[in-house]
């Protein structure tokens, strides 16, 4: 009689589950590796959607810069960026390394003859961007850039090449109001005044942040330069009262700031679409990590295996695809923090600490939304110090208006203006006020920020807002180096 073998059905139960364990874990591997990103909508094309619905109904100066950079500077666009010898002038009178010449010493000091020389042969350009900048609107078309490189991931670049040039224009037309000043020609400066605000403004309607930061810069060289001046001579009360409805009528931003972010907002709502697969459930796909900063890769190896597609990522495979959570709960933080964002730019009276510390935290077990949101507070800082610096200007305005008219300084603000003009916007408080009889620099007074400004911005001699010009460095009169625009 024939014996019938035992059977073992837990033993068929587990290699049953292995095997479809394994099936899985194989298609899974495969899937995960091999998925790409597919982007739902065109992020160039939703920037420039935004920028229309920025503009007032006017002239656009967009088209008056473009003739200006054309005709007159014979500028190329990208890829050369170049132009001809005017436009090489502008560039060396406008760079950062001859910072020197724009804001030490006397105007007159025989060590920037050169440099006077040059800005003659540029002042012409002047009464054309008087005419830019006087154009509400400002449209400047975003254009994509594809560098080839496959292994980039994200959204196309956007094309900005002209914008080295405005800034190069907007600090000829701050080198001008130096000049009228120490000619003493107030209606030249106060000219000067109101096309470096307009420029300063016009970049205030595009949507990108590098926009943005530029615009505030030429804001804050224009209004440093316009407080020097005040600091250097006596400006009649006339010149006074046209200077402050300058400043009235062309505040900066042009727009609340609470929109400077919006670009930066789709930007960030593009990134998640290149980051993630398709779907609210997507996952982070193995082309992110390169962005994330979590790729692993293996010592070179001089293999042809090393080189496939497929293994390379199969070595590179990281734990973060997996942990990471989906799609929809990274824009579910997201949202979150632009809630808090959006509360804190309409309030306008801030803790950007407070702010930094908020996005910190809320992004602190969350790689993509750190990774996405962990720096985008930081410009607003300067935003928001650039509009202390531009009603500081309106106070000092006020006190050399005050000082033309009587002879006298006077003894507090509100001898001068009043309590909503002596006013810091960021804090609510008033500027703070003193008499100074023995400056070295000689000043008459000196104007501080109010004490509970909230955060310690990078600028030199903080809190005092009305810092004399520096002197021309001594390694400069030492190496002569006044026309050569060389730096130590």
């Amino acid at each position: 009689m024939l014996r019938r073998r035992p059977r073992h059905p837990v033993r068929a139960a587990l290699l049953c589950i292995l095997f479809l364990a394994a099936v899985w874990v194989g298609w899974f591997v495969s899937y995960r590796i091999s998925a790409e990103p597919v982007p739902e909508w065109d992020s160039v094309e939703r920037l420039n959607e935004l920028v229309a619905s920025r503009q007032p109904e006017e002239e656009n100066a967009w088209p008056i810069y473009k003739r200006i950079l054309i005709h007159e500077l014979g500028y190329e666009s990208f890829p050369s960026m170049r132009g001809n010898d005017l436009y090489d002038e502008l560039g060396t009178l406008s760079s950062g390394q001859n910072e020197h010449f724009r804001i030490t010493g006397d105007w007159n000091d025989p060590m920037w003859e050169e440099y006077r020389a040059r800005f003659e042969r540029l002042r012409h350009l002047l009464t054309l961007l008087d005419e830019a900048a006087a154009a509400p609107g400002f449209a400047y078309p975003y254009g994509d850039y594809d560098s080839g490189d496959e292994s980039i991931l994200g959204p196309p670049g956007i094309l900005l090449p002209e914008l080295g040039a405005f800034r190069f224009l907007a600090r000829l037309n701050t080198i001008g109001l130096r000049a009228a000043a120490a000619g003493g020609d107030w209606d030249e400066v106060v000219q000067r005044l109101r096309t470096g605000l307009g420029m300063a403004r016009h970049l205030t309607y595009q949507a990108t942040m590098i926009e943005w930061i530029v615009g505030r810069g030429i804001a804050t060289e224009l209004l440093t330069e316009l407080q020097r001046a005040l600091m250097e001579n006596d400006v009649p009360s006339i010149h006074c009262e046209e200077a402050l409805a300058a400043l009235s009528e062309a505040t900066w931003p042009a727009i609340p700031i609470s929109n400077a972010l919006d670009g930066e907002r789709l930007f960030i709502q593009s990134m998640l679409q290149w980051l993630y697969t398709p779907g609210q459930r997507g996952f982070l796909h193995y082309r992110s990590i390169h962005d994330l900063g979590l790729e692993r890769a293996l010592d070179p190896l001089d293999t042809d295996l090393y080189h496939q597609p497929v293994f390379n990522r199969i070595v590179n495979l990281h734990p973060k695809m997996i942990m990471t959570p989906r799609r929809e709960a990274s824009e579910r933080i997201i949202e979150e923090v632009w809630v808090e964002i959006d509360a804190h730019l309409w309030r306008e009276r801030l803790g950007l600490d407070s702010l930094n510390s908020l996005i910190l935290d809320r992004t602190e077990n969350a790689d993509v939304p750190r990774f996405l949101l962990e720096y985008v507070a930081r410009p607003l800082y300067n935003f928001f110090l650039c509009k202390t610096m531009h009603r500081s200007a309106s106070v000092m305005l006020r006190l050399e208006a005050h000082h033309a008219r009587t002879g006298e300084w006077p003894d507090s603000l509100l001898d001068a203006m009043s309590p909503d003009d002596a006013t810091d916007p960021v804090t609510g408080l008033q500027f703070r006020y003193d008499r100074v009889f023995e400056d070295p620099h000689g000043r008459p007074y000196l104007l501080r920020a109010p004490d509970s400004y909230p955060y310690t911005p990078q600028v030199e001699g903080w809190p005092v807002l009305n810092q004399p010009r520096p002197p021309i460095p001594d390694w400069m009169h030492d190496e002569g180096t006044g026309g050569s625009g060389s730096s130590p």
